[in-house]
């Protein structure tokens, strides 16, 4: 029988202070500057602090995980008495993670991850223990989930399947963010100088704040995150290691993978680099959508696939391009999106222009000017759109797995099973129906829950094929799900 280690009552006690702390200090406005406010704020605290300690200690105390031979029972005596019983045939996955706290203290925290979890974003149960004590449990439950006698200590041993250097990291912090993201970040950046030049400061403010939400944070978590990046394969079993302050190792079977995604934002494709995800089912916690290589040349990318999971590799799928009459589809519904925001930049230009007549010449033409490109640049995006999605968008079949090429300015290209397809759906547009065109989307089981795939405009009898082949492979007896079990 195991208890968290203390520190969780610690950590609870950290987490509620800052919490009610910031709330305090966001509401008291202008009176901040006032040195008044400091010691009742302190006595909040202190008693925020001491009333989380004790609900806390009693939750510690009251709470316990038994390891049988065939599950894990939790047991929480509190007010609200609650018994869990997770079956070691239901755990996908025990994760390791090992934070700041975890460090002083000497411990880890294990995520117990479960196939059939409601919420598949984070673990179904976690456990804190001393480092030591928390890694001989984790070999026993990886020894009858992964069917692995190698210990932690032999999984270290294992050299990485890729070389990945924290410089690679950190260019993947800033070349692997989705486009959307980085045109946030650009239009932020022109708020905040349109903000000085007005003199606002209030504006000013704002805008930094959402750069460093849309843009800088986003860099700095990834880099931290992925900082002394390893991944290898052992039988069956696909393992990551990473983490600079959080420490975090998680572990999966092949055989969970639902597909495996090659994934190229523009500035990376630029590069000519591209980054390689996995769909797990069963894996919560932060690695929730895993990453098996971070932002490599596309070359590299393509030889780790084919070397850590070359289930999902075949040779002999021949990729179509989307014919050339998809062009019409696509154009009409951005001449239609055109039609909408084109007016809306208009009607605000004019109302910006009226407004502007008090203020200097220089500021009115710079506002004047930012409207007019925000239009040129529209049309632009909507046109390069449509050239590069007509471009790079594929579709191929093959025995085990099809391949969909979907995007435009970031491009995915997914392998998916057939196997693990939940359901297909052909959908033909009022433009498209008269060229015989439709888009496919699949329905699959993903890390992170439900997740739709659509491809882009092919012919119809070839996308329907898709959905022929899932009922198909059911039929004939092809589809076995022992093998995902």
């Amino acid at each position: 029988m195991f208890r968290n280690h203390p520190s969780v009552i610690l950590r609870n006690v950290i987490s509620a202070c800052v919490f009610i702390g910031l709330i305090i200090v966001l509401n008291m406005g202008s009176s901040v500057e006032d040195g008044g406010w400091v010691p009742y704020v302190a006595l909040v605290l202190v008693v925020v602090a001491a009333a989380v300690a004790v609900i806390s200690y009693y939750i510690w105390r009251k709470t316990t995980y038994t390891f049988t031979s065939e599950e894990i029972v939790i047991q929480v005596d509190t007010a609200f008495k609650k018994l869990n019983h997770i079956q070691y045939s239901k755990l996908a996955s025990v994760n390791v993670r090992r934070g700041i706290l975890n460090h002083l203290f000497g411990t880890s925290i294990l995520m117990f991850n479960v196939n059939s979890s409601v919420n598949a974003q984070y673990a179904e149960r976690t456990l804190i223990l001393k480092k030591e004590i928390a890694g001989r449990l984790r070999d026993e439950l990886n020894s009858m989930i992964f069917q692995k006698e190698i210990t932690l200590q032999e999984d270290l041993q294992v050299p990485t399947a890729i070389h990945i250097s924290n410089t690679d990291i950190i260019l993947h912090g800033f070349l692997a963010q989705p486009t959307i993201s980085s045109i946030f970040g650009v239009l932020a950046t022109i708020y905040a100088i349109v903000m000085i030049f007005f003199g606002s400061s209030g504006g000013l403010i704002s805008a930094l704040f959402l750069f460093f939400i849309g843009e800088v944070i986003p860099i700095v978590t990834s880099i931290l995150k992925y900082y002394n990046y390893r991944i290898y394969r052992v039988d069956d079993t696909i393992t990551i290691e990473c983490g600079m302050i959080n420490n975090y190792r998680s572990s999966f079977k092949v055989n969970k993978v639902n597909s495996v995604r090659i994934r190229e934002p523009l500035l990376a494709r630029a590069f000519h680099m591209a980054t390689l995800e996995a769909e797990v089912v069963g894996l919560a916690g932060e690695e929730a959508i895993p990453i098996l290589c971070p932002l490599k040349r596309r070359s590299e990318v393509e030889a780790l696939f084919r070397d850590i999971i070359p289930e999902f590799c075949d040779d002999s799928m021949e990729p179509v391009h989307q014919p050339r009459v998809a062009l019409v589809p696509m154009v009409i519904g951005q001449v239609i999106l055109a039609v909408v925001v084109i007016p809306i930049l208009y009607i605000l230009y004019k109302v910006l222009f009226v407004e502007l007549r008090g203020y200097d010449g220089f500021i009115a033409d710079l506002v004047s000017f930012g409207i007019i490109a925000a239009m040129v640049v529209s049309v632009v995006l909507m046109v390069g759109y449509v050239g590069l999605a007509q471009s790079h968008r594929m579709f191929a079949r093959g025995e085990e797995v099809f391949l969909f090429v979907h995007g435009s300015f970031d491009l995915n290209t997914e392998y998916i099973m057939y196997d693990k397809v939940q359901c297909t759906c052909v959908m033909s547009g009022l433009i498209a129906r008269r060229f015989g065109l439709s888009r496919c989307t699949v329905n699959l089981m993903s890390s992170t829950g439900f997740k739709q795939i659509v491809s882009g405009y092919f012919h119809s009898p070839d996308l329907e094929s898709v959905g022929e082949e899932v009922v198909a492979r059911i039929g004939d007896g092809r589809y076995d799900y022992r093998r995902f079990y």
